[in-house]
């Protein structure tokens, strides 16, 4: 099995033990095995054939968009949906019908055609999107084929009428990897007292190959409401490699500890997130926003998240205020290799990145999405318009209710795209430069260092403030709009297990987390040399698995302060794995001793305010939501 000509993010899989071992020991013991989102059933996985890819509850080709998918429509008026509106769209429901395929009735309309594509990079090229006639249907049974021979016939039509890069796919999305949910690791359990056997013989296996995280979580499928304790191993997005041999060695060690309530999964993913999501107008205003958008000047390869504000005291003795995010999100890609290894130092005159913010990957996304938004809601204002004026309800000058609204719509959006457009053409999301940064590195405990300091002009310098967040479900403290503490979070006392936290990104917004017992998770990254070859670092960062959402971060997020406490600063979120929804994060006192080592500050402190909540009641407030 290789991971080449796959649409699974989902490499392989093996979930607990179906019956007990019998007394003649692990040998006995059996598991239910995924490969390429394939069950194995009767000692058989079917994954299709060259056109037509399968997998347990989707099925399609001959080029599937790797879930989870980002899906466009194709207005009516182009060509090629004009075509399946007149002719297709029959055909395949006569498909449907013959293979008896269930049509997922509360997703109608289907049959349609739309765009796809991985949401890997929140804003896919042109080039990326894959026209498909995509089929939302009820899923009886993973072994029977009606599915494929449905997908098969489909796609002779497509051929036959010309169309060969026109794609098929059937989804019954309620059973799909969207109804997983990751939940953290508490009390005592058998996983928990063998970890530390069970990770270091993990490491073993997984030694030098194209592995890049390692965490045990527990994951819940929604639908049943099971919870499975699970050992995720995150891969390389470019792996090529077979990973059911590893997947066997895994299982044999859990086997062995008598471990068989334990799943295993490896699958594809990256750990360090830039692309962006759409600004609102807090984006292109002078005072930098906790949770806003940065990166490298002009830069359309990456975004990340501005953290907040330190404050330090230099060696003369002076304090000075700098802003903070991650190194990543804020490099240029063709200085990671330097910058990556080496660091920036605040006495090397050539280390000279200018930083933006919004950043210019952020902000053109951020056009391209209002201008479509606006043209939509001209075309939806013009279409309610012709319907009043054709019914009589409205005359000229005269707005009534239902169309004064599409109308305030179109106006804010038009007042925002000239805010954004006249903000950058006059230079003022120029921010300033980086002062120091860590690089891609770990510290003498092998802990994860990914930080920048910015250097910020005055006239873009704001507070570190926590915008509101009316979302019931979190706590008390994270719906407050309230400045962080003056005082500096302990660095000194170390993180609890069970401690509750949350971030403000500029992808995700506020989410709510919680630090589970294993704590920390072990990480693998690459930088390039001189030679540009590939180089492997491993280390470990602070694991955090979301509480109220589905997702601690995404792509955008990193860069994020990480607040605990009564409002403290409890470290910098630097990335994450997307497919389980859990997050990394350097800690506060790691993130200070390092900053302290590069730019020999005497001292560090957060400038803010306190909110006076006191830690029972966010203990308290933790245990009401899980």
């Amino acid at each position: 099995m290789t991971s080449q000509n796959t649409f699974s993010r989902e490499l392989c899989y093996a979930g607990p033990v179906v019956t007990s071992p019998a007394s003649g020991g692990p040998s006995q013991t059996r598991r239910c095995r995924r490969i390429l989102g394939a069950s194995q059933v009767a000692d058989q996985i079917f994954h299709g054939d060259s056109e037509v890819h399968s997998e347990d509850f989707r099925c399609g080709g001959p080029v599937l968009a790797t879930l989870p998918a980002a899906t466009e429509n194709i207005i009516d008026e182009h060509p090629l949906q004009v075509r399946f509106k007149k002719s297709l769209r029959k055909e395949v429901l006569a498909i449907c019908r013959k293979w008896s395929i269930r049509l997922d009735k509360a997703r109608n309309p289907s049959p349609v055609l739309v765009r796809r594509a991985s949401d890997t990079d929140f804003n896919p090229a042109p080039e990326e999107w894959l026209d498909t006639v995509l089929i939302y249907a009820k899923r009886k049974a993973i072994d029977d084929l009606n599915w494929f021979e449905a997908c098969r016939e489909i796609r002779q039509v497509f051929l036959r009428e010309q169309l060969a890069k026109l794609n098929v796919e059937i989804i019954d999305r309620s059973r799909s990897r969207d109804s997983m949910k990751a939940f953290p690791l508490l009390g005592h359990n058998d996983l928990i007292e063998n970890w530390n056997y069970v990770r270091s013989a993990i490491l073993e296996v997984l030694a030098d190959r194209e592995w890049v995280l390692l965490y045990p979580i527990v994951r819940e499928d929604t639908r049943k409401g099971e919870r499975i304790k699970t050992i995720s191993v995150t891969v390389r997005e470019d792996t090529t490699d077979d990973w059911t041999h590893s997947l066997d060695q895994i299982v044999n060690i859990l086997n062995d500890r008598l471990l068989f309530d334990v799943a295993v999964e490896i699958h594809r993913g990256s750990i360090l997130h830039a692309p962006p999501s759409p600004l609102d107008s807090r984006g292109w205003r002078d005072p930098t926003c906790l949770g806003g958008s940065v990166g490298h000047r002009d830069c359309r390869e990456s975004s990340g998240t501005f953290g907040g504000y330190l404050e330090l005291e230099l060696p003369d003795g002076t304090w000075k205020e700098f802003g903070v995010t991650c190194f990543h999100c804020v490099v240029p890609q063709k200085g990671i290799g330097i910058w990556g290894r080496f660091g920036v130092h605040p006495d090397n005159r050539y280390d000279n990145i200018q930083i933006d913010h919004p950043s210019r990957k952020h902000h053109e996304f951020s056009l391209k999405w209002h201008s479509e938004m606006l043209d939509e809601e001209k075309r939806e204002m013009a279409a309610m318009e012709k319907e009043a004026r054709k019914t009589g309800q409205t005359s000229p000058g005269v707005d009534m209710d239902y169309i004064r609204w599409p109308r305030e719509n179109v106006n804010e959006n038009s007042r925002l795209l000239k805010q954004a457009t006249q903000f950058v053409d006059n230079g003022k999301n120029r921010l300033g430069r980086v002062y120091a940064a860590s690089g891609l590195r770990t510290n003498e405990q092998s802990r994860f260092l990914d930080w920048a300091l910015i250097d910020v002009k005055n006239e873009r310098k704001g507070l570190n403030e926590i915008p509101r967040n009316e979302d019931k479900s979190t706590c008390r403290m994270l719906r407050e709009h309230r400045p962080l503490p003056k005082y500096l979070y302990d660095s000194t006392q170390p993180l609890l297990s069970y401690a509750l936290l949350m971030k403000e990104g500029h992808r995700t917004g506020q989410t709510t987390g919680i630090v589970d017992a294993i704590r920390e998770a072990d990480i693998q990254f690459w930088i390039p040399n001189k030679l540009g070859t590939l180089i492997s670092y491993t280390g470990k960062a602070y694991l955090i698995t979301p509480v109220s959402d589905r997702t601690f971060g995404n792509f955008g997020d990193s860069g994020s302060f990480m607040v605990g406490s009564k409002g403290s600063l409890a470290g910098l979120y630097v990335g994450g794995d997307r497919h389980n929804g859990i997050g990394l994060f350097t800690k506060t006192s790691d993130l200070f001793e390092d900053i302290k080592e590069v730019t020999r500050a005497r001292s560090i402190r957060v400038p803010g305010e306190e909110i006076g909540l006191s830690y029972p009641a966010l203990v308290d407030t933790m245990s009401r939501i899980i």
